[in-house]
């Protein structure tokens, strides 16, 4: 799901998971809609609109992240190729 694929790439991004915890009290937090500290911070090389795509991708609201892993996918492609960011990810930077 999406926000499995986002916690993969916050991990190669970051060399950490998002979230940290026996798997119990993580699966406990999800359930509970809690947000997550976030353990580490993005690395410096990384712009600041792959950490806003990563970042969609690990909202705990269902319906503040990506419609679909298709969707996250293009973020991904448009920020590794130089493309037009998609409306998403520019909001979150703006604000």
């Amino acid at each position: 799901d999406i926000y499995q694929t986002g916690a993969l790439m916050y991990a190669l991004l970051t060399g950490r998971p998002p979230a940290t915890g026996q798997s119990y009290e993580i699966m406990s937090q999800t359930m509970r809609g809690e947000s997550f500290k976030r353990v580490s911070k993005r690395r410096p090389e990384a712009s600041e609109k792959i950490d806003a795509a990563v970042a969609i991708a690990l909202e705990r609201n269902k319906n503040d992240r990506y419609d679909s892993i298709t969707d996250f996918r293009k973020a991904l492609y448009a920020l590794r190729t130089g493309g037009r960011s998609p409306p998403i990810v520019s909001d979150r930077i703006e604000s």
